[in-house]
Formats: structure tokens, C-alpha cells, sequence
């Protein structure tokens, strides 16, 4: 009796590299994500034990990172080397059980050292000073130089193997090697462990990899993508969507720098001075409708780094927007956007309700009540009114950067997909902003 076609067996799988295994994986495959398990553990078990310093946290930590790998294994494309990402995960996990535990071990480094001690007993010692430091110095390399690391050190993988891998030559891959290691070794020095780079180089081939607990491999395989993702998953996952939040923040701040070093070597020209709230809402208003971002989040009161983040990315939807109706208007025309009432996220409040509103003032604090029955409040800074939308809403920040990163995202994709034309009206565009948010 035949069927339809079955996922292979481990003997098939496991000649496979390891987006094969993953593509195998999302089909149905769970042979394809044991054999992956089998081929990376050691190392990602040996990173979260230098990390949590405990065998059972350890074994916890290694169980979420490969669970992570299976929820996220269909959105990793072949550009990721994914020895050096489940590295970098292991290291957020790790980070989470740390700061979960309750009580926190203290590692004692003592080592016996002899009087004349044997090479491998120097490398032992020169171990145990690296180890608790040499996770966060590994996320610290540049990309390319993480990955290098992690595939010579905890994969054992020879010059060539890592030129094919990442690209380039082999001996191109021996020079980002060492030029890593020498990375590394500095990192070390500013933190109190002096070493030559050929000894940690030494240090790291002898003892960054340990084996695993036999039986932790098997279990890990048992849990498979559908299985109930443990608190430390969730964490981990919400780690790993932060750090891609941070960095998109860091690119839209160096932008807004750029844009401040040019805007200051313009002419000066009179600051519009808030100086009543509701004078600041339509300057507020007048930014968002120009997309200019930089001036809107001007008029935005913040108190904390996370709200920051959010005012940055909030500023650069203001900018994605407006680029985005422009499309719109050049592409349809503007009576067929006006009829579309497609969302206008950050600056959908008409002239003729601003004119309309009233405001109230108790000290250094303001509400505006708009017509529409919306009350807004506002804070006055340094003697100019602010938009105190942080005190307003009930939606914590994070949450915030996630769905303002997300509509950034979407803005930034359809108005690319406007411009060359992949629609035939404003209501196509609306629905596929609607099914990207």
C-alpha cells in the first residue's frame, strides 16, 4: 500500500547542511530537526553552562534555544549561519534564567596552580578566568566576526569549511579569525585578564565545548514545534524581537543625527515656539501632514530610554506615511485617496476640530478636549508645551515599539510595491496594509 511521501529517516538527514534540515523540518520532518539538535548541542549546551553556572539552567537554556529554532525555523533564509545564531540566542536565554533565578551561585574560580605547571594545566587556568566572560565578548564581535569564531571554536570547522560558509577565501577566513581572537583578547584585557592571542586561541580549542548530558539531546527532539513553549521560550523569543526593535532605533537615530547635523548648517530661521497646548497639537498635527519626523517627535514629551525608542520609531512612521500618500496620490491620484479613507496613523485630526478645541490648564499640566469628545494631555517643558501621549495611553512601551516597528515595516514595504506598480486601486494598497500590520 502506498501513501503520500514520508519525511526521511535519520540516515537520510543527516548528510544534509542545516537549512536543508530546516526546510526539511517545516515539512513535517522531525528526524531533520533531531539530527539538527544532535549536530549543534554540545555547543549550545556548553555556552549556556559557562553562562548560568548551573548543569539543570544549563539544560533549561539549551531546551529553549532549540525550541526557538523550531518556532522561528521557517523564517530563517540561508543567508543566517545558524551555528553563530543559535549561539547568540543561547546567550538571550541564558541572560533571561539569570536575572529568573532567585537566588544567584557565585562561581568560585579558584584553581590549584602548581609550581610548575604543565601547558594543559596553564590553558585550564587561563579557562577558568575567560569562561564567565567569554559569552558577552563573543556578542560583541561584529557579526562576521562572531560567526567565524563560533564555527572555527565550537564547530571545529577548518579554514576552508568557514571561507564556504560565510564567503571569501580560506585564507581570508584565517585572517577574521585571528583578527577576532585579537578582538577577544582585548575585550579580556579591559576586563582584567591579560593574555597573548595565541593562548586564547589554544584556550578556546581545548575547552569551549563539553559534552552535553547523554539524555538531553532526546529530549529536546520529543518536544518538536507544536509542543507548549515553556516561559524561558517566550522570553527568549521576546529577547530576540527586541534586539531587531534596538536596532532599527539605532538606525533611525543615526539618520535623525544626520538630519540634525544638516538642518543646524542650514540658515536659522524662528523656532515655532509652543506656547499653549493647543498650539502645540497643531504644530504637532502640521509635522505628521509634511512627514516631517524629526520636528513632530519635537513636540513629544518622553521620561524613559524605552519611551524614547518609541517616540524615534513613532517619528519614523510619521516620515513613512507621508512618503507612502505620496506614492499613493502619484500613482491613483488624490480624489481617489481622499475616497479610500485610507488610515492616516499619526495625523488624522482636520483644521476645523484643532480650531474647534478647548483647552484646560492646572500648573505645568494641560488637557485639550477635542469636539470629537477625545481629551489629550499635555506637559509644559522648559516653558513650551509637550504632547504627553505616553501618560495618555495604557499600552506599555514595549508594546508599543513592537506594533510601530511593525507598521514602519509595512509603510516602508507598500509604498516600494506602490511605486512599481503591484496595484490596481488605493482599496488593493488598504487591504494589504491591513494584512501586514
Amino acid at each position: 500500500m502506498t501513501s503520500g511521501p514520508t519525511a526521511p529517516s535519520n540516515r537520510d538527514v543527516t548528510g544534509r547542511d542545516d537549512h536543508e534540515l530546516l526546510a526539511e523540518f517545516v515539512r513535517g520532518s522531525e528526524a531533520a530537526f533531531a539530527a539538527l539538535v544532535r549536530r549543534h548541542i554540545d555547543a549550545v549546551h556548553s555556552a549556556a553552562l559557562r553562562q548560568v553556572r548551573d548543569p539543570h539552567t544549563a539544560a533549561d537554556v539549551t531546551s529553549a534555544a532549540f525550541i526557538v529554532l523550531a518556532r522561528k525555523a521557517a523564517s530563517l533564509n540561508r543567508g543566517i549561519v545558524i551555528p553563530a545564531w543559535l549561539h547568540r540566542t543561547t546567550r538571550y536565554a541564558a541572560l533571561k534564567a539569570v536575572r529568573a533565578q532567585v537566588r544567584r551561585q557565585r562561581y568560585e574560580q579558584e584553581a590549584a596552580r602548581m609550581q610548575n605547571p604543565s601547558t594543559t594545566e596553564n590553558l585550564t587556568a587561563v579557562w577558568e578566568e575567560v569562561a564567565p566572560l567569554l559569552d558577552d565578548g563573543l556578542t560583541q564581535l561584529p557579526a562576521k566576526d562572531h560567526e567565524a569564531v563560533v564555527l572555527r571554536f565550537f564547530q571545529r570547522k577548518t579554514f576552508p569549511e568557514i571561507a564556504a560558509l560565510i564567503g571569501g577565501t580560506e585564507e581570508g577566513a584565517r585572517k577574521r579569525v585571528d583578527r577576532a581572537v585579537e578582538k577577544l583578547r582585548g575585550f579580556f584585557t579591559r576586563h582584567g585578564v591579560a593574555m597573548p592571542a595565541a593562548v586564547l586561541a589554544a584556550t578556546l580549542a581545548v575547552h569551549s565545548v563539553q559534552a552535553s548530558p547523554l539524555a538531553l539531546a532526546g529530549s529536546i527532539s520529543a518536544l518538536g514545534a507544536g509542543t507548549a513553549a515553556p516561559p524561558l521560550v517566550a522570553q527568549t523569543l521576546r529577547a530576540l524581537r527586541w534586539r531587531l526593535w534596538k536596532q532599527i532605533a539605532a538606525g533611525l537615530a543615526f539618520l535623525m543625527i544626520v538630519s540634525g547635523v544638516l538642518f543646524f548648517a542650514r540658515p536659522a530661521r524662528p523656532p515655532d515656539q509652543a506656547r499653549s497646548p493647543i498650539r502645540t497639537f497643531r504644530l504637532l498635527t502640521q509635522a505628521a501632514n509634511d512627514g516631517d519626523g524629526a520636528r513632530w517627535s519635537s513636540f513629544v514629551n518622553v521620561s524613559t530610554a524605552e519611551e524614547r525608542q518609541a517616540r524615534t520609531l513613532l517619528a519614523s512612521n510619521v516620515a513613512a506615511q507621508a512618503e507612502l500618500r505620496r506614492a499613493l496620490i502619484q500613482r491613483f491620484g488624490p480624489a481617489e485617496y481622499e475616497a479610500s479613507g485610507f488610515p492616516r496613523l499619526l495625523d488624522d485630526t482636520p483644521e476645523s476640530q484643532i480650531s474647534a478645541a478647548t483647552e484646560r490648564i492646572a500648573g505645568n499640566q494641560a488637557v485639550v478636549h477635542l469636539p470629537r469628545g477625545s481629551n489629550l494631555k499635555f506637559v509644559l517643558i522648559d516653558g513650551s508645551w509637550k504632547f504627553d501621549f505616553f501618560r495618555m495611553t495604557t499600552t506599555p512601551s514595549v508594546q508599543l515599539l513592537g506594533s510601530a516597528a511593525s507598521d514602519f515595516a509595512a509603510l516602508t514595504q507598500l509604498k516600494l510595491r506602490v511605486i512599481q506598480g503591484s496595484h490596481r486601486n488605493v482599496e488593493e494598497v488598504l487591504i494589504e496594509f491591513q494584512r501586514r500590520r
